[in-house]
C-alpha cells in the first residue's frame, strides 16, 4: 500500500511540472516583456520555485563591449525567443536599437530580433528583427562588469519585410542578470 500510495504521488508531481510552465511559480523572472500584448517570461534555474522550462536566458559579455542577451519563452502554445545586441557598452545609459539582423543573425549595429522557432505565424519565413524605420531602445539602469550584473527596461518595434508582420515588445525588463 505504501508503495502504491507513494507512486501516485510521484506521478502527480511529474504530471504537475509537465503540464504547463509554472509561470505563476517563478519568483525570480530575469527577462519578461509584453510581446503583441501576450505575456513573455524567460527565467534563470536558480532553483528557487520553478517548475520548467529553466535556463532560458544566456547572456554574453565579449571583450570588445558587446552584450549579447538571449531570453526564451516556452511556456505558451509556441516558443518565442528574444535576442537583443548591443555594442560599445560602457555602462548605465540608454542605447538604440536600429539596425536589421541578417538571415545569418549577424549585424554591425544595435540590433533587436523576435524569432519563432517551431509554430510560426503565416508567411515568416524568419526573424523580425529591427532596422532603420522599426527601432527599439535598452536602458540599462545597473550595469557593473566587476560583479557581472546588469538590470534595465528594454522596448522595441520589430518587422519583417517578406511577409509585412510588425510585432510591438513593450514592458520589457531585465533584473539582476548575471553574465
Amino acid at each position: 500500500m505504501r508503495h502504491t500510495s507513494h507512486l501516485i504521488l510521484c506521478c502527480l508531481l511529474a504530471l504537475a511540472g509537465l503540464s504547463g510552465c509554472g509561470a505563476d511559480l517563478i519568483e525570480d523572472p530575469i527577462m519578461t516583456a509584453k510581446v503583441n500584448g501576450r505575456d513573455f517570461t524567460a527565467c534563470k534555474g536558480s532553483g528557487k520555485n520553478i517548475a520548467l522550462p529553466k535556463d532560458n536566458v544566456e547572456i554574453s559579455y565579449s571583450g570588445d563591449n558587446t552584450l549579447k542577451i538571449k531570453g526564451t519563452d516556452s511556456c505558451k502554445d509556441t516558443m518565442r525567443v528574444i535576442r537583443l545586441e548591443i555594442r560599445n557598452i560602457t555602462g548605465p545609459g540608454t542605447y538604440v536599437l536600429d539596425h536589421a539582423t541578417t538571415p545569418q543573425g549577424t549585424s554591425t549595429g544595435n540590433t533587436a530580433s523576435l524569432q519563432f522557432p517551431y509554430f510560426r505565424p503565416a508567411n515568416l519565413t524568419g526573424p523580425l528583427t529591427t532596422d532603420a524605420q522599426h527601432t527599439g531602445r535598452v536602458i540599462l539602469t545597473e550595469f557593473d562588469a566587476a560583479q557581472r550584473v546588469l538590470s534595465g527596461t528594454f522596448e522595441m518595434d520589430l518587422y519583417d519585410a517578406s511577409s509585412g508582420l510588425l510585432y510591438r515588445v513593450r514592458e520589457g525588463k531585465l533584473d539582476k542578470a548575471s553574465f
